[in-house]
Order: structure tokens, then sequence, then C-alpha cells
């Protein structure tokens, strides 16, 4: 069989079988718990929370706290928030019952109890009707009840203490108590008096979220990369590539220099997002990170331990990231699980026929949240929504129509070409055989010497 028709694509495309689903809640303030996972549900994930103690906030006794949340789909029913002290768990709001007031609420404003505690949880519950009665999301935070003079560092280490009892938060960091991130502020934080990028408000639930969308020629999250795509950026030659159609979508492909590069078209202007892992992964993949319990169940879904790329446009200028999602959770960016980023090339931008055009290089690699495109791959693409909840450029749930599975069969490496894991390996092999060898003359030699002077 000839090298293109090995590494040609085998596709089976599978749409709106399997829902491949992005978020749900997670606590913001106060934060919730390494890892901050929004799909910790009370059927697959164990205990209280689904995660581990973590770090405890101060917060004073009897205060009001505002209590706020990342929602990514707004299930039916209700949500509640607990303290959870020794054990015992009392509801702060609503004293009993759910609070069905605003099936999208995102924050409350909460009165805290009067009595210390020096280690408590604050839970918050999210009702999801449609799939039962009982099923529940659930997001914690460890505080500690204290007098407020025992509290010194309400601004944390990303801001300072007014005279006036305020913030005044540094970098990137904003809100309060300097709780929330964003990735600029101004231009300027994305190199735009050089024209290589702008600084665009994407999300305003909580706080002004804004980031970086980069100028044809440069990417990063202050678009401080230059692009080096062969040719020009945002032209090519299609039979340069592999070409499949997802749905109403087109996606080309190519492997080289240990590198994939993706040109992706899709028929929306929201986010878009593509993502693989190998085909024959199994559920242990999800006990990742080795400090989070895994998921319990048997359950293995198309959105579980995959790696991602995520482009988000406005006009001509965009942002591409390399993801990872352990479970149906939101994809969150590589170095939140460890790992780093692998982009090495990467421009999103929109068209005047309504799609969007994601391109990108990436490292085949295999450091926490990534896997080797080669091989048989389970293969998604997903697409945002928008509505009155679902904003253009908010990376949360995709809806039913804009999603789809395929499998793809990826040229795996080449004679000569080997990725360097499999080349570490071969040459640690080859030293220890070398090793050997040299441990064999030796012994022979000492043998041939004691027989040649034995009385």
């Amino acid at each position: 069989m000839s090298l293109k028709a090995m590494n040609s694509l085998k596709l089976v495309i599978f749409l709106n079988l399997v829902a491949i689903n992005l978020c749900h809640i997670a606590l913001k303030y106060p934060p919730a718990r390494k890892y901050d996972l929004d799909f910790l549900d009370n059927f697959r994930t164990s205990g209280n929370c689904g995660m581990n103690p973590g770090e405890v906030t101060k917060l004073e006794v009897g205060s009001q706290l505002n209590v706020t949340w990342h929602l990514g789909y707004p299930h039916g029913g209700g949500y509640k928030i607990q303290l959870i002290r020794d054990g015992q768990i009392s509801d702060l709001v609503p004293e009993e019952g759910w609070d069905n007031s605003g099936r999208y609420a995102q924050s409350h404003l909460v009165t805290l109890p009067t009595t210390p505690c020096p280690r408590c949880t604050l839970r918050l519950l999210r009702q999801a009707t449609e799939w039962g009665q009982r099923y529940q999301f659930r997001s914690c935070s460890d505080i500690a009840l204290v007098q407020g003079d025992e509290i010194t560092d309400k601004c944390g280490p990303q801001g300072t203490e007014t005279s006036g009892g305020g913030c005044q938060c540094t970098g990137m960091w904003t809100g309060p108590n300097c709780q929330y991130k964003s990735y600029c502020n101004t231009d300027d934080d994305c190199n735009g008096p050089k024209g290589q990028g702008s600084c665009v408000l994407v999300d305003e639930s909580l706080f002004p979220e804004k980031m970086c969308l980069c100028s044809e020629g440069w990417y990063g999250d202050q678009c401080q990369n230059r692009n080096q795509f062969q040719g020009a950026e945002r032209q090519w030659t299609e039979a340069d590539f592999q070409k499949m159609t997802l749905g109403d979508h087109t996606v080309m492909w190519r492997v080289q220099n240990n590198e994939v590069e993706v040109i992706a078209e899709f028929n929306s202007l929201s986010w878009v997002g593509l993502g693989w892992r190998p085909r024959e992964a199994e559920k242990s993949c999800q006990k990742f990170p080795s400090d989070a319990p895994a998921p319990r169940g048997t359950d293995f879904h198309a959105m579980d331990c995959i790696d991602m790329v995520i482009g988000v446009a406005k006009g001509e200028q965009g942002s591409v990231a390399d993801y990872y999602t352990r479970d149906r959770s939101t994809p969150r960016r590589d170095s939140f699980w460890g790992g780093t980023d692998d982009i090495t090339g990467g421009s999103v931008w929109e068209t005047a026929d309504g799609k969007t055009v994601m391109r990108f290089t990436k490292k085949i690699g295999d450091d926490p949240g990534d896997h080797l495109f080669q091989g048989d791959l389970h293969f998604i693409w997903a697409t945002g929504q928008q509505d009155q909840f679902y904003k253009e450029h908010q990376l949360k749930y995709h809806g039913r129509g804009q999603r789809g599975i395929a499998v793809l069969k990826a040229p795996l490496p080449e004679t000569g070409s080997l990725h360097p894991v499999f080349i570490g390996i071969i040459i640690s092999l080859s030293l220890l055989a070398v090793l050997y060898l040299i441990q064999i003359i030796v012994n022979i030699k000492k043998g041939v010497f004691s027989i040649g002077t034995k009385k």
C-alpha cells in the first residue's frame, strides 16, 4: 500500500448521537477547591464535594458575602448555598427548599453565621431537574469564619488594601477582593500599539472578563508570538491537506515535522473547537490529575479525556489556545493541568459570509493535557450558541445541534521520524545492550585470567 494511502483519512461521522456537554457550575468566590471543575455531580463524583479539601479562605463572621459562580448551562430547578461544619450541613439560602427565583443566577448575597469556624465548607448545589429530581451539581470552597481583625490578606497576593478598606489590584486581577482574572485590561496588554492585537470584552456576567484577540500574523495570550505558516497565513493549497466534512463544517489537516496543522471552517460566529483522544482510550484515563478523585461509574463519555484546540474570533482578529478536559466540564487551558500550550502557530477570523476559520499548528506531544495525533483517533468538534444567556464569545454549552463525533485514522510515525519518546526508549535500550555486552567481555577476560594463573 502506498504511503499516501496509508495516511489517508478514514472518517465516520456520528452527528447528534452522543451529547458532548460543556459546563454547569463552579464557585468563583469564595474560590472553589482545586480543581474547580464544573461537572461535579452527585452521581459520578464522591463525597460531599467531589474534590479534595484545599486552601482556606478567611471570611469575617456575621458579614455579608456575595457568593458568585460560573454557570455554563442553565439547568431546570433551583440552587441553594450551604455551610458544612464538623460534618453537619445547614442551609444558608434559602432556609428550606430551593431558590427558584433566577434560572440564570450567578450570584447571591449571603449573611454568614456569627459563630467562628476554623475550617468549614461552603457548598453550592444546583439542580438539573430535566435529568431527575435527585440529580445535582455541586461546588465547594473551604473557608474559615474568623473575627475581622484576623483577616490580614483580604486582597490576596493579587492586591494591596487601601486606606479606605478597599483593594488595589495588580496585573490582570480585578474585583472587590482581587479575586477575578482577565487576560488583559487594555490594548497595551495585547501589544496593541504595535498592531498585534486588541483587548476585547468577552463576558461580563460576574466581572469585565477580557482577552486578547490577535491580528493576522500573531498569536499567544498577549499576541506576542509571530506566526510562521508555510506561505500566506490565510491562503493555502487544498491539495496539500487531507479534507473531511463535519456536518456543515469542513476540516483540512496534515502532519509534518512532528506537528499537526489544521485548517477548519465552521458555519458559526461563536467559539469553535476540535478535540481528540486515542480511540483505544479507556475510562482509566480519568485518573488524572493524580491528586483529584476520579469520577465513579463505568460510563465513558465522548468528551472524557480530550485534547482540544479552541478558537474565538471577532472580525479579522482572533485567539486560539490549547485545552484539555477530563470529563464533561468546560475545557481548561493545558497550564491548568500542569502542561504547556503546544500551539506553535494560530490564526482565527470571521468571514463576510458568516463563518469562522481557524488555522493552527500544534506540536505532537504527550505531556499533561495532550494526546499524540497518530493512529486511530476519537475526534470531536463543537461550536457555541447564541441567545439571551449564551453570548457570542463565551465558552459555555454548545447546544444539541452544534457538535459532532468522528473516527479518523491519523498517520503513524514514519521510519526515521519517530516521536522523541520512542527515540528515547530506543537509545536507552541500545545503551543497556552495550553495557551488558561490555560486562560479558569483562567477565570472560576475568575467567580466562583465572584459568591461566591457577596452580
